[in-house]
């Protein structure tokens, strides 16, 4: 095994969790991370607003080497809940002690012998520093970069626009009348709140978005669902299931779960884009405090917004709940730039620069959540630079392929290209890795078999075998965790399943989303 000095940018989750992986494998680790503390967007006054909740439980949150107590019941952490889990995570693998606070990298030089010269700013001070390879981990969500679209007469309006970025509480908009453009996961905390105090409020959008609710209508959590045998499916089957779901959901007693429903039926294309884990501003429909209209902005005038359709809503305050500018990764290499990410090998390694320098945090899956993808990605990393694994050697082929197949999955929203398969994308970098329990491994397990094609894909999964496994804590987790398909659906899926696998296996093909693989 080959021991190397290794510069990791940032200490968000991804940071931390690469520092935690790279120490695993007995490299010498520095960290620069340009705040005086860990924690990345989840610190105070880092562009996370006061209430944010998280839209994943704390189960699919946590990493694998440190996944929540087993007895606790599945809960949505709020910002400050997190942050102190991260905290913990630096104090049990005493990350803290390679973190260079207060230190801002502004530039990375490859140089002629394979190494790489960082140069460093802390406060007045520059520094330079030599290292074998380099980790990214920024983070595409950074609130330096927050996507800001440009209308037609807005500088006209008389009244404030601003990005969520920007938001705090809810006072600024008391007795307003405000129209939110664009709809992610943090615009429903915060159209919850700021439609409690406004005048007026809308949400818009340009297509309806996909809506999942945070608990189901039989008290599972919604990430819960996050299981092998549906999402390994073709998405075009998967899409077709829930819409005749979605249709049984829409005669609903239950006026959240049938106003939910309504929603997604709008969404034509359900499956093929990101869905938004956050239902909590339902409430505020049904009491006709928020109201939702579905068409592009037009322009805006001295005091309304004008959309496509031609209607106009007067406005004092237009929010923009557009998102950030996650396409690319910063231009910190010096003559090297990316633009998208899905240029890389897995969104992490790009075929130009080797297996020495990684961007970890580019993969953003549609369904689950990012602190596990960013772990798998830290772990196969560091086993590249121990020199325990080589990079594929048709990885260019590779991810031209894997490339094409998320443009196809995911064409609705096509400039979102962090967008991955929660449960295809952790399952390929496990078998990278050599992390992924197979059927044979729970053969004479048949309870864990049912896990694993039907249970919640928790991280608990990649630490059963492989570099670094703890399965006595994984098994743990694993068995603590409810299983919400029924015995009907499971058979179903199994048949589904089966079926696929025998169609490509009798003609000579070997599909990536079958489980009888």
């Amino acid at each position: 095994m080959q021991k190397m000095k290794v510069c990791v940018i940032g200490s968000g989750n991804a940071g931390l969790v690469t520092i935690k992986e790279l120490l695993d494998e007995g490299h010498d680790v520095i960290c620069y991370e340009q705040n005086p503390e860990e924690g990345g967007n989840f610190r105070a006054h880092a562009g996370s607003y006061q209430s944010l909740r998280l839209t994943i439980t704390q189960k699919v949150m946590c990493y694998s080497s440190m996944p929540s107590a087993s007895h606790e019941a599945p809960t949505f952490w709020t910002r400050h809940q997190y942050l102190d889990y991260l905290r913990r995570f630096a104090d049990k693998f005493v990350l803290r002690p390679h973190i260079h606070f207060n230190s801002k990298v502004h530039n990375v030089k490859r140089l002629s012998d394979g190494r790489y010269q960082v140069h460093i700013a802390q406060g007045e001070k520059q520094l330079t520093e030599t290292f074998d390879a380099v980790a990214v981990c920024q983070g595409p969500h950074r609130p330096s970069s927050p996507r800001l679209p440009k209308f037609e007469g807005q500088d006209a309006f008389q009244g404030l626009i601003m990005h969520s970025a920007q938001y705090v509480t809810a006072d600024p908009f008391v007795g307003k009348k405000v129209v939110c453009v664009g709809f992610g996961e943090s615009a429903g905390d915060i159209i919850t709140e700021i439609s409690a105090v406004t005048k007026e409020c809308w949400t818009t959008f340009r297509r309806w978005p996909s809506l999942a609710m945070r608990w189901d209508g039989s008290g599972f959590a919604g990430d819960a669902f996050s299981i092998r045998a549906s999402q390994k499916l073709p998405g075009k089957l998967r899409n077709t299931i829930v819409r005749r779901q979605t249709e049984i959901s829409a005669r609903s007693s239950n006026p959240r779960v049938a106003k939910v429903a309504e929603w997604n039926l709008k969404c034509e294309h359900h499956i093929h884009k990101f869905l938004q884990k956050n239902d909590d501003f339902v409430p505020r429909l049904l009491d006709g405090k928020l109201h939702a209209h579905c068409s592009a902005v037009k322009k805006l005038t001295a005091n309304s917004v004008i959309f496509e359709d031609g209607k106009e809503i007067e406005a004092d305050i237009v929010l923009l709940c557009t998102g950030f500018d996650e396409a690319g990764t910063p231009q910190l290499i010096d003559g090297f730039k990316v633009d998208n990410v899905r240029d890389m090998f897995r969104h992490s390694i790009h075929p130009d620069l080797g297996p020495r320098v990684a961007f970890i945090g580019w993969a953003r899956p549609a369904q689950g959540g990012v602190p596990l993808c960013s772990e798998m990605q830290a772990r196969y990393f560091s086993l590249l630079c121990s020199g325990k694994k080589q990079l594929p050697a048709q990885m260019r082929d590779m991810i031209e392929r894997e490339r094409a197949a998320e443009e196809e999955d995911y064409f609705v929203q096509s400039y979102m290209k962090t967008l991955v398969n929660y449960s295809v994308y952790l399952d390929s970098m496990a078998s990278l890795i050599g992390c992924l329990p197979g059927i044979k491994d729970m053969w004479y397990r048949p309870e864990l078999l049912i896990r694993f094609m039907f249970g919640s894909n928790i991280p608990s999964w990649y630490r059963l075998v492989g570099p670094h496994a703890n399965p006595k804590l994984a098994l743990e987790n694993l068995r603590a965790t409810p299983v919400p398909f029924t015995f009907k659906r499971g058979v179903q899926f199994s048949w589904i399943n089966f079926k696929l696998w025998l169609t490509n296996k009798l003609a000579g093909r070997r599909p990536a989303y079958s489980l009888f693989n």
